[in-house]
């Protein structure tokens, strides 16, 4: 029984019943096409990710914790519309991203920053 290569569309005879390919190149490059097309999708929030994340990994070099005005984070170039998890903190849910919760202090233009043991 004939099947059709979902990569190439070229028509094949399997070898093994469970075989989608014809071949293991047609398997590796569709996967590989699979995860750029994944990767670009992703990349305009995930570079956000990373600047912040480069941005909190300086400032908490030497400390576990900072509060910092939202100024001076905006003027280091931090993306305040991108995080990647939600932590919860006193009760009640902040932003996350990796090792470090981020939140505003009640009534100030403060931004308070916590290196999160738990991860």
């Amino acid at each position: 029984m004939k099947k059709i290569d979902p990569y190439t569309k070229e028509e094949f005879i399997p070898k093994r019943r469970n075989q989608i390919f014809a071949n293991g190149k047609n398997k590796s490059d569709y996967h590989n096409e699979q995860a750029a097309i994944l990767r670009d999708k992703r990349a305009k929030i995930d570079k956000k990710i990373n600047s912040n994340h480069i941005i909190l990994l300086q400032l908490l070099e030497k400390v576990n914790s900072i509060e910092i005005d939202e100024k001076i984070l905006e003027g280091k170039g931090f993306f305040f519309n991108v995080y990647n998890h939600l932590v919860k903190h006193e009760n009640r849910y902040v932003n996350a991203i990796y090792e470090f919760i981020i939140f505003k202090e009640n009534n100030s233009n403060n931004i308070k920053i916590i290196r999160d043991d738990r991860f």
